[in-house]
C-alpha cells in the first residue's frame, strides 16, 4: 500500500492545511492566509504593495492574541526587512551603474527641405552643417556616442567622411522624434537618448551638458532646455513660451503669451523653449507610438503630446542661445556668427 501523504503545513506558522481557510503552495514552501495577510501588511508599510495575492482576513482581538500569528509576525518582519535591504542594495548598485553611463546623442537628419534642400550638407566655413552639430556634441563630452540618423545615403556618406557614425533609418519617419525612436529600438541597453537638432550648428556644448545632466534625477522621464524670454518676444508666435512648476517641470508650452498677467510685474521670470529633447528609452518609445494629441494639433507643438499623455518634462535653464537654419538667409547668418 502507498504510504499516507503528510498533511501540508504553512512554512511559517506550521498550521496544517485542515486548520486554515486557504493555503498557497510554491515548490516545497506553503503559506496560509493569516501569514500572507501579515506579509502584505508589512510590505505595505515598506513598499506600498502586497507580496501575496490574498486579501487579509477580518482582524479580531482573538486573532491578534493568537501565538501562531505572533510567531508568524516576527518571522515575516525579519523576512520583509531582509527583502527591503536587498532591494535597497540593488537600487544603489543600479544607480551606480547608471551614473557611469551617459546618454546617446542622436542627430536626426533628412535631405528633403522645402525652404533649403540638402540642408544638412550645406557648407558653413567649409564644413557641412551636420558636421558642426556633430562636433559640438563631441566637444560637450556629455554623450557616450553621437549618431546621425538619416534615410539618405548622401548624408550618411558625408558623416562617415568626416569620421562620424551614421545610422540608416526608415523613409517613413514623420518627425525627428520618430527617427530617434527608431534608433533607440535598435539599442536596448541604452537608458537615455538626446535628440539634437541637426539644423542648429551654433548649439553650445554647455547647453548639451545641461540637458544631459537632467538625468541625474532618476525620476526624470523627459527633459528639454529653456532660456530667459526677451520682452519683445512675448507676442511672437515663432517663439514658444513655457510655464514652469516649482520643480522645474513644464506645466504648459504655447505660442501665445502665457501666463496671462492680470497685474503687470507680478509674474516670475518668463522662459522661451529651445527645441532640444532628452528621453528615457521607455518614454521615447511610448511617445513615438502615441497619435498626435488635440493640443499638439492646435499649437503645432509636438511636446504637448507628452504632457497631454502624462509624461512629465523637466526643464533645464541655459543662457546660451541658438537658432535653427531654415533659409538661405539663416545660413548666411550662421556662417557670420561662426566667425
Amino acid at each position: 500500500m502507498p504510504e499516507p501523504t503528510a498533511e501540508l503545513r504553512c512554512s511559517f506558522c506550521d498550521s496544517p492545511e485542515s486548520a486554515v481557510r486557504h493555503l498557497v503552495t510554491s515548490g516545497k514552501a506553503a503559506i496560509c492566509d493569516r501569514c500572507a495577510a501579515l506579509a502584505n501588511q508589512a510590505a505595505r508599510l515598506g513598499r506600498g504593495h502586497r507580496l501575496f495575492p490574498i486579501a487579509p482576513p477580518e482582524w479580531t482581538a482573538e486573532a491578534e492574541g493568537d501565538p501562531l500569528v505572533a510567531r508568524a509576525s516576527e518571522r515575516f518582519a525579519a523576512l520583509v526587512e531582509e527583502a527591503l535591504q536587498r532591494s535597497q542594495a540593488e537600487m544603489v548598485r543600479a544607480r551606480a551603474r547608471a551614473a557611469s553611463a551617459r546618454p546617446v546623442a542622436v542627430i536626426p537628419s533628412r535631405y528633403a527641405s522645402t525652404r533649403l534642400p540638402g540642408k544638412p550638407l550645406a557648407l558653413l566655413r567649409g564644413k557641412p552643417m551636420v558636421q558642426h552639430v556633430y562636433e559640438r556634441c563631441r566637444e560637450s563630452a556629455a554623450f557616450s556616442r553621437v549618431l546621425v540618423a538619416t534615410d539618405d545615403e548622401r548624408i550618411a556618406s558625408a558623416v562617415r567622411g568626416f569620421g562620424g557614425e551614421a545610422v540608416m533609418t526608415s523613409t517613413r519617419c514623420k518627425s525627428g522624434t520618430d527617427r530617434v525612436a527608431e534608433v533607440a529600438a535598435q539599442l536596448p541597453d541604452v537608458p537615455w537618448f538626446v535628440n539634437v537638432q541637426g539644423d542648429e550648428p551654433l548649439i553650445h556644448p554647455d547647453a548639451l551638458r545641461s540637458i544631459a545632466g537632467a538625468f541625474d534625477d532618476p525620476s526624470v522621464e523627459m527633459a528639454t532646455l529653456v532660456r530667459p524670454l526677451d520682452p519683445e518676444e512675448r507676442q511672437s508666435p515663432a517663439v514658444v513660451k513655457v510655464v514652469l512648476g516649482r520643480n522645474m517641470d513644464a506645466l504648459y508650452f504655447s505660442r501665445a503669451d502665457i501666463p496671462f498677467e492680470r497685474e503687470p510685474g507680478g509674474y516670475p521670470p518668463r522662459h522661451a523653449h529651445l527645441g532640444l529633447y532628452a528621453y528615457t528609452r521607455e518614454a521615447l518609445l511610448q511617445l513615438s507610438r502615441l497619435p498626435p494629441s488635440p493640443l499638439e494639433e492646435a499649437e503645432k507643438l509636438e511636446q504637448l503630446r507628452a504632457l497631454e499623455c502624462g509624461i512629465r518634462i523637466r526643464c533645464a535653464v541655459t543662457l546660451h542661445r541658438s537658432f535653427g537654419v531654415d533659409t538661405p538667409d539663416d545660413l548666411r547668418r550662421a556662417e557670420a556668427l561662426l566667425g
